[in-house]
């Protein structure tokens, strides 16, 4: 069962049991009309009404008076000592409880449900480790994903360094997979620390989705029913996928010592094997930032093409340094299967 922690979705109007309109703030759109009776007012089509920030994972309620659909942008923080839990089918009823206690719109938890389309979603895992979270963050910032993936430092709302992110490079998508120290997260909510002991050694994942097609790929429908009936693990599986080319390295940037060369003059000056041995130590990742350096502007596309194949041939000779096809780890694999079997 699919577990939620932030949300934006959608639904039509005519399934809200009742609104407080006048108590919105308002915003003009582009002229029209509409004869809709739940909105008393002129030119109803021209506004948007919002509220925002309504209380612990309430972010927003927004109305388009021009398409009859309502917006409610949220995270399950509201779920407050259920937080665990997150969002799904079990909690889904006091989510929805949560907006009707603001007295500003009236719904159906089960109306909803069989309505509501998601914009985007954060779907989250959390995994009760054997180490502490760091350790497993440590060993993951030591991993050379495949190249279709960057790896960042991730900071929980501009505070320290608490995790790692994995954000995909493709044009054609977005993907990111985040795993943080989620009691280090919890211990700077004052409204749900009092919960963090619940939250002892757990690394969370969370995987963001923000485009239709995403959610579809994994889950067939981007309605929210058909995501938390789901049985599938879209955090492992995403992160099997980011992993199946991993290698152990060190992620070292390479700064200007060949300021002034040309690439050729550069390769021909030291060559691609010493290159990658010795000025690299045979890390993929500082290779490749060595090729995006020297290259500069242009497309490094064919040059790292052929220091990967040098650099796959110096491993297959037995060059000690990252296996680039396959690393494991206790850490890793410990991690790899609590996540999935997490729910």
């Amino acid at each position: 069962m699919t577990s939620i922690d932030t949300y934006k979705l959608s639904f039509d109007l005519g399934i809200v049991k009742d609104i407080a309109l006048s108590r919105y703030d308002t915003s003009e759109r582009k002229k029209g009309r509409n004869d809709n009776e739940l909105f008393n007012v002129e030119s109803p089509s021209n506004t948007i009404y919002s509220c925002d920030k309504l209380g612990l994972g309430i972010q927003r309620i927004q109305v388009n008076g021009s398409t009859n659909e309502v917006i409610l942008k949220g995270s399950a923080k509201v779920l407050r000592d259920q937080y665990y839990e997150g969002i799904n089918l079990n909690t889904w009823e006091r989510v929805i409880q949560g907006y009707n206690d603001t007295g500003l719109i009236k719904l159906d938890p089960v109306d909803v449900l069989n309505n509501a389309k998601l914009l985007s979603v954060d779907v989250s895992a959390n995994m009760v480790m054997d180490q502490e979270p760091w350790q497993y963050i440590t060993a993951m910032n030591m991993i050379k994903v495949n190249e279709k993936y960057k790896v960042e430092p991730w900071k929980n709302q501009g505070k320290n360094v608490n995790g790692i992110s994995f954000r995909g490079n493709q044009r054609s998508f977005k993907e990111r997979l985040i795993f943080y120290d989620k009691e280090k997260e919890l211990n700077n909510t004052k409204e749900l620390r009092q919960y963090s002991d619940q939250y002892k050694n757990v690394l969370r994942a969370e995987m963001n989705f923000t485009e239709f097609r995403r959610i579809r790929h994994y889950y067939e429908k981007n309605t929210l029913q058909a995501v938390l009936n789901s049985k599938v693990n879209a955090n492992y599986l995403l992160f099997e996928k980011i992993n199946s080319k991993a290698s152990m390295a060190i992620l070292r940037l390479f700064q200007g010592h060949y300021e002034g060369m040309t690439p050729l003059q550069l390769i021909k000056e030291r060559g691609m094997e010493t290159i990658i041995k010795e000025d690299c130590h045979m890390d993929w990742d500082t290779v490749n930032e060595f090729i995006l350096l020297i290259q500069k502007s242009r497309n490094p596309s064919r040059m790292r093409k052929s220091f990967r194949e040098t650099y796959v041939r110096l491993i297959d000779q037995g060059q000690k340094g990252g296996k680039i096809l396959e690393f494991r780890s206790p850490l890793m694999d410990e991690l790899s299967h609590k996540l999935k079997i997490a729910v």
